[in-house]
């Protein structure tokens, strides 16, 4: 991260690769790419992948068989019945966060359903795809530096299926953020810091909330915050929590 500009704030963690997903990095990951390339006919496919990994399981079963009946080809046979496990021990799967922009925009689109999609859309505000957030090259540098001290190889980079794989680059949001963003007016946030909600009213002198009417959530979030959100929104909602039970009226 550069100090002196926190647009490139970004964390990065290692998650390792789960026990329960090491058996997909054989073939979960062939239908991931798939799928991020734009394959809407996934269920054949899924099923073909399916058949797949048990026949392979059915394969190792011989060749297990093999090596203890002595007609076993040695070493470099030895690879072919390795465990899900053994394959992915090599692997480091990782999880990289940052502070995009913050310039999304939900839109009700009406006829979406009769396009084939859905009525919610989501898009940035400057026209940019949100993949071309600047935060994802500052993530990218930080990545190549990693992969070269890891392995030692100048040339060895971090491959992600989403970015690397398919016919255009796709984005997931594991932590999403805003909606009903705080601000000190109306007119930048949708609540106050308390998560009261604005009654926009030209006419008064001071500012007026709808009563009893309270946000609590992610959503007051107003930007990313590049770290794992959760205690934020845990501390917010307790800070509202405290104000709730201020205002309420006297028993």
């Amino acid at each position: 991260m550069d100090g002196a500009d926190p647009s490139k704030f970004h964390t990065i963690e290692d998650n390792g690769v789960p026990r329960p997903l090491s058996g997909l990095a054989g073939s979960g990951v062939p239908i991931l790419q798939m799928l991020v390339g734009g394959n809407q006919s996934a269920a054949a496919p899924l099923i073909l992948r399916a058949f797949a990994a048990v026949r392979q399981n059915v394969e190792k079963l011989a060749q297990i068989l093999q090596k203890q009946q002595g007609t076993w080809g040695g070493e470099e046979d030895d690879r072919l019945i390795k465990s899900e496990d053994e394959l992915s021990a090599k692997i480091m799967c990782i999880a990289a966060m940052g502070r995009e922009a913050s310039v999304g925009q939900f839109v009700l689109d009406k006829d979406g359903h009769e396009r084939g999609g859905t009525q919610l859309r989501v898009g940035r505000t400057d026209g940019l795809g949100f993949h071309q957030d600047p935060i994802y090259d500052e993530i990218r540098r930080s990545l190549d530096r990693f992969a070269r001290t890891l392995t030692k190889d100048t040339t060895a980079r971090f491959l992600s299926p989403f970015f690397d794989f398919g016919k255009k680059p796709t984005v997931g949001a594991s932590h999403p953020l805003g909606g009903c963003p705080m601000g000190d007016s109306p007119d930048h946030g949708a609540v106050d810091a308390f998560g009261r909600v604005y009654r926009v009213d030209p006419s008064a002198s001071t500012q007026k909330y709808y009563p009893r009417l309270y946000v609590a959530d992610g959503s007051v979030i107003p930007t990313a915050l590049g770290v794992n959100p959760s205690l934020t929104i845990t501390a917010v909602a307790l800070r509202i929590a405290e104000k709730i039970v201020e205002e309420l009226p006297p028993v």
